[in-house]
């Protein structure tokens, strides 16, 4: 049985098929969504007896986070989670034409400075493995 077919398919429905799969905050799966201004947060969760279902954790009313004059332009557009950065716990919402992140921990938003059409955003962080390392690099003759 896939995801789609586990998560309730009216709740699938009411976010207009858009939906970001993420970690919840203690590591199991889950998965955000949105209807109107909210924000929804689902996450997998098994029961004592083995059934696994997906539970509803949280709603988050972005009226309360987003400027006046962007709530207005909600009318006309539909607000999409568009992506989710893991390490930050920031996750991306799109409001034509403008991208946010809003911080999951602290409910701060932010509006990403560059506008546009988004329909997807997949964040990555750099990294290096600390250490004694040396690469050799030899021009071939």
């Amino acid at each position: 049985m896939g995801l789609a077919q586990k998560f309730p398919r009216d709740a699938i429905g009411s976010y207009h098929d858009h939906i970001v799969i993420m970690p919840t905050e203690d590591g199991r799966l889950g998965l955000a969504g949105v209807e109107g201004l909210n924000l929804h947060l689902w996450s997998l969760m098994a029961s004592i007896d083995g059934l696994v279902t997906w539970t509803h954790e949280r709603v988050i009313d972005l009226e309360n986070f987003l400027a006046p004059e962007v709530v207005a332009a909600t009318f006309n557009f539909w607000v999409e989670p568009i992506g989710f950065a893991e390490d930050a716990g920031v996750i991306f919402i799109y409001v034509h034409p403008s991208v946010y992140m809003i911080h999951l921990k602290s409910m701060q938003i932010e509006e990403v400075p560059e506008k546009g059409n988004y329909s997807s955003i997949l964040p990555y962080t750099s990294f290096y493995a600390p250490g004694n390392y040396r690469w050799w690099w030899r021009r071939s003759s």
